[in-house]
């Protein structure tokens, strides 16, 4: 991309696309960071959920990352798209699958995140394939035929086990009648007279009368 715009842009213009060129990667990165870091002290070690683990956790995913750009042939922009291509990989079927609402187990997903991730690194760095076919596609292929197998294999659950987390949720709650007094609700000194004769309930006078 920066040699197509220096190619064919003026300068002005390829000095726009590169500024957004490294904002978007910026950007990227920097949002990845801290979802890293977010899953691996939220989701990983629930028990450690406090601000100092959260600040140990983005600081062990910084050293790691930036090991890893150092240690990359690639650059920068590059690591940024392939990182992209591992998100999709990994989560794209599995996003896919729970949005139609078809049945997924957490090992039938595990087995297509663990799948999808390692066609992708297959495809770019074992085969070389990445120009000519983009990485997500046949990792997201691999992820569909590992669902589809998991169907096959996996036992289906019975009438009293759940096959999906929907399936988990409580049932909502009927609408409930509110039976508490107004004046607690509301406090009576901003009631109204018509409220303070409804909580009143009816006057003992006027029943007898009608009586």
């Amino acid at each position: 991309l920066p040699e197509l715009s220096m190619a064919l842009l003026p300068a002005l213009m390829v000095g726009l696309v590169l500024v957004g060129l490294f904002s978007a990667t910026i950007s990227t990165a920097d949002a990845q960071l801290l979802s890293c870091s977010a899953a691996l002290t939220q989701d990983l070690l629930p028990g450690e959920r406090s601000y100092h683990s959260a600040r140990l956790g983005t600081l062990g995913v910084v050293v790691f990352v930036t090991a890893i750009a150092l240690v990359s042939p690639g650059d920068v922009f590059t690591l940024v798209t392939f990182a992209w291509a591992a998100l999709a990989a990994s989560l794209g079927s599995v996003m896919v699958v729970r949005v139609m609402g078809w049945p997924l187990t957490g090992a039938i997903a595990a087995a297509m995140m663990g799948s999808g991730i390692g066609t992708a690194l297959i495809w770019r760095f074992g085969l070389n394939l990445s120009g000519d076919v983009y990485e997500v596609l046949p990792a997201m292929a691999m992820s569909g035929a590992v669902y589809g197998l998991g169907l096959l294999v996996a036992p289906q659950p019975t009438a009293s086990e759940p096959s999906t987390l929907s399936d988990t949720l409580p049932e909502a709650e009927p609408n409930l009648v509110l039976e508490t007094p107004v004046e607690t609700v509301v406090g009576a000194t901003n009631m109204s007279p018509a409220a303070k004769k409804f909580n009143a309930g009816p006057d003992p006078a006027a029943t007898q009368r009608v009586r």
